[in-house]
């Protein structure tokens, strides 16, 4: 009987600033073979209270090969995993987004954040992917 186990994965680990209308530089191969579905959890920042309810844009960048061959970013014509609404706020802020399993539908994967117009630098402390999978 097949059952379901969490993969959680650090997509960003350390502090990252993407400026605003830009996004940041994947580098994090996430396997989503076999899943089920998942959790995107991002914890950000900004110096300066941004636009209220701009968003921050999470979008998967697949690849059919572990190591080689993913989709090159290209201005919110990649596959869209979902956004957070951020608030007029310069404390932390830590929101998750729902992950459809529907939307990875290729074994590799990785993920860029678009930082759209929300007319603040953001710094991403850090962003978790945890993927329920089917064993």
């Amino acid at each position: 009987m097949a059952s379901l186990s969490d993969n959680p994965v650090s997509v960003i680990t350390s502090d990252t600033t993407i400026a605003t209308a830009t996004y940041n530089a994947p580098s994090t191969v996430i396997d989503f073979s076999k899943t089920a579905n998942g959790l995107i959890t991002i914890n950000f920042q900004f110096a300066t209270a941004p636009t209220a309810d701009k968003t921050l844009d999470v979008y998967l960048l697949p690849s059919l090969e572990a190591a080689a061959n993913f989709d090159v970013y290209s201005a919110g014509r990649n596959i869209y995993l979902g956004s957070v609404r951020v608030e007029a706020v310069t404390t932390v802020q830590q929101l998750s987004i729902p992950l459809d399993p529907s939307r990875c539908c290729s074994p590799y994967g990785k993920l860029v954040v678009l930082n759209n117009a929300t007319g603040q630098t953001v710094t991403i402390h850090w962003m978790k992917i945890s993927l329920r999978k089917v064993r």
